[in-house]
């Protein structure tokens, strides 16, 4: 991690005062303190975040990508699920296709398989990793692929 994140603590900190009803400010001091290692203290901004935007499913979408970085799929699926019983429809095909993905990742083909349905034909989206796009065709022939080898 840049050394300089640890610096920008306090003016974030500042602007969150500033504009409380900003909810982008708000995420931003979350995951710099995230990132700057403050992991406590991250957590507790994003459920101070969710008791001040009570409506809003991007804490939770932001929580299950801390728990996709750390590789904790079922975790992030759950928090995932948390995001789509809030969404009114921004986050739902990404929320769904990322969930579906982690259920994948922990082997709950299943759901993933379901996850990945739901979407609508030709659904491409970044997958986990963020490093590759990927398409609702492609997921559900690797659960296939995944069941061939189960047995």
């Amino acid at each position: 991690m840049n050394p300089r994140l640890r610096d920008n603590i306090p003016l974030i900190e500042s602007l969150v005062r500033a504009y409380p009803r900003a909810y982008s400010v708000h995420a931003c001091l979350a995951n710099l303190l995230h990132d700057a290692g403050r992991k406590r203290a991250a957590t507790r901004q994003l459920l101070r975040n969710a008791a001040l935007f009570p409506d809003s499913p991007s804490p939770y979408f932001q929580r299950a990508r801390w728990a996709m970085n750390a590789q904790d799929w079922l975790g992030a699926a759950r928090w995932l699920t948390k995001c789509l019983r809030k969404d009114n429809g921004y986050f739902r095909t990404a929320a769904l296709f990322r969930r579906g993905e982690c259920f994948f990742q922990a082997g709950k083909l299943d759901l993933a398989q379901a996850d990945f349905a739901a979407l609508p034909d030709g659904y491409e989206e970044f997958g986990v990793r963020g490093v590759e796009f990927k398409s609702k065709a492609q997921m559900l022939d690797a659960v296939q692929l995944a069941r061939s080898h189960e047995t």
